[in-house]
């Protein structure tokens, strides 16, 4: 029957992104692990192509979900801080954002301003209410105790610890139904 046909279709594809979202997190873990028993050296390195490597890894997964992912970024922006601690923050935003999108879009900008920096991933997704926004933005500014992990995710967790190695803030602006906007600030300067 073709009814069996799409649930067989959409039991595949939920397995393929369960299983894709188990091996990245894992990759996550292990790069968060070779980090924190090394030194923070940061070498030069261009935005644009960390996002578009990030957008390419998550390709397949937007395009089943009928997401456009953008990279608004300009190809010769170079940036001083930890590769690697922000390449693990995108994935886990942009992961976040791709869970909480369909049929839309995600967009990668940013505003450079001196030795100041400020990402913004910004989707069309289901957004969150304002209690959630206050109090993702409190843990966040650590204005609040963290709670247990069964209140917030580890992702959430690694990117708030990952943030306070790179000396960076992050603020979350959402409307339910409109989407979200997650803007992560730091100094970008050689040092």
């Amino acid at each position: 029957e073709i009814g069996d046909d799409e649930d067989l279709h959409e039991a595949v594809k939920s397995m393929y992104t369960s299983s894709f979202q188990l091996y990245n997190f894992v990759d996550n873990l292990l790069e968060y692990t070779k980090i924190s028993s090394n030194d923070y050296t940061t070498e030069p390195y261009f935005l644009h192509y960390v996002i578009a490597e990030k957008i390419k890894m998550f390709s397949n997964i937007a395009d089943s979900k009928n997401i456009l992912l953008q990279n608004a970024v300009d190809e010769n922006l170079i940036l001083y801080s930890h590769q690697i601690l922000l390449s693990i923050i995108l994935h886990n935003l942009l992961d976040n954002a791709i869970k909480n999108t369909s049929s839309g879009h995600i967009l990668f900008a940013v505003d450079a301003k001196d030795d100041k920096i400020c990402i913004k991933i910004s989707d069309t997704g289901k957004g969150m209410s304002n209690e959630m926004v206050a109090f993702y933005n409190a843990l966040l500014a650590q204005k609040t105790e963290k709670p247990k992990m069964t209140r917030i995710g580890m992702g959430f967790q690694m990117i708030s610890e990952l943030l306070t190695l790179m000396d960076a803030t992050m603020e979350i602006k959402s409307h339910l139904g409109l989407g979200t906007e997650i803007q992560s600030r730091f100094e970008n300067h050689k040092s």
